[in-house]
């Protein structure tokens, strides 16, 4: 059986680090609960606690099963005890922390860590005697955790574990909402947005929505309509639980002004995420169909590239069903009828053709 304490019976960190790589569960249970016990018994100093959080980030990427994880947590919560009286715990930490997170890491590793991170803020604000320390002194620790869930899925299943450790603790905490929705609109962290809105959206918290429904509009503006490159689809599944509560007002004073731009610009970039958004939302788009559908699409339907074409019409399909007055919707037909007729000069290509025949059967 391995064991933690040198002869005096003192925590050896060095005994520590020779027993990670152990196989056996029991033992790292054992082996962590060591670890445990000796940090609430005793008065640490600097350079041990960091030594301590040296090694819970060593054993991050090589224990994959739950109760070696939870001895660990149980190390990081007592940890977070500790930070709240001494919070340069949470930069040490948080500094190891930026070291991990970045986009290549293992998901499942980055998953394990937010948890982890979750459990030193919860240990922090148990101990705390306010309720939780100045704000001021998270400020770096949030932004590594928000750089963490920058990397990864957030809307994969293998990581929902961690989301909603996240989101159990701001509803638990609200004075962290704010705080991580400045981190969110200040460096477009799509991540914690996704944790924010879903938190935002459940049914008792609509006045939270409500009054900041823009910043999250904003950072989805940002992020999507406005990426310079063509956003993943796991990036739209984080702001679906923003488009059914967008309104027209919304629509007619960000979204539309913005949707014309970046059509103009680069369309190819922005017709998935559009065919996104006018899908889930919940208002009628008959008033934007002429101003935005007809005069902007009409290039993406005669493209040389069949995904671009068939993206388009998925647009004018989206709009359709989410349009109730009909005559719109037959302006809109005429309109690419008459392009197929020769209104815009000859549609000489097969392609040109097909993407405004497509629109017309849609």
């Amino acid at each position: 059986m391995a064991h933690a304490s040198d002869a005096s019976g003192s925590l050896s960190l060095a005994h520590v680090n020779d027993v990670l790589t152990i196989s056996s569960t029991k033992q790292r249970i054992k082996v962590w609960s060591q670890v445990l016990k000796h940090f609430q018994a005793e008065e640490w100093s600097d350079d041990k606690i960091k030594g301590a959080i040296q090694l819970i980030f060593t054993a991050l990427p090589r224990y994959a099963d739950r109760a070696s994880q939870s001895a660990v947590e149980n190390v990081v919560t007592a940890l977070g005890r500790k930070a709240a009286t001494k919070p340069e715990i949470l930069n040490w930490f948080a500094a190891r922390m930026s070291k991990v997170a970045h986009p290549t890491a293992h998901a499942g590793t980055l998953a394990v860590l937010l948890r982890w991170s979750v459990s030193l803020l919860e240990g922090c604000h148990a101990s705390a005697a306010d309720g939780f320390m100045n704000l001021s002194t998270l400020d770096n620790f949030l932004s590594c955790q928000c750089a963490a869930l920058g990397c990864l899925d957030v809307s994969s299943p293998d990581v929902k574990g961690a989301v909603r450790r996240v989101a159990g603790f701001v509803s638990r905490v609200p004075a962290l909402f704010d705080a991580y929705l400045s981190k969110a609109t200040e460096n477009n962290y799509v991540g914690i947005t996704y944790v924010l809105l879903t938190y935002a959206t459940k049914p008792k918290n609509v006045a939270i929505f409500n009054a900041n429904k823009a910043k999250f509009l904003e950072v989805y503006m940002k992020t999507v309509l406005q990426s310079k490159t063509k956003p993943s689809p796991s990036l739209h599944q984080c702001f679906r639980d923003l488009f059914p509560r967008l309104t027209h007002e919304d629509c007619s004073t960000v979204l539309i002004p913005t949707i014309q731009r970046v059509m103009k610009r680069n369309p190819e970039s922005v017709l998935e995420s559009l065919f996104h958004l006018f899908s889930d939302l919940k208002i009628d788009l008959s008033a934007y169909a002429m101003e935005v559908i007809f005069p902007n699409i009409t290039q993406p339907l005669r493209s040389d590239s069949k995904v671009t074409r068939d993206e388009a019409v998925q647009i004018v399909a989206a709009f359709g069903k989410n349009s109730s007055d009909s005559t719109v919707i037959v302006d809109i037909l005429n309109g690419f009828i008459r392009i197929l007729n020769g209104s815009e000069g000859t549609l000489s290509q097969w392609h040109q053709r097909h993407g405004m025949v497509s629109a017309v059967g849609m």
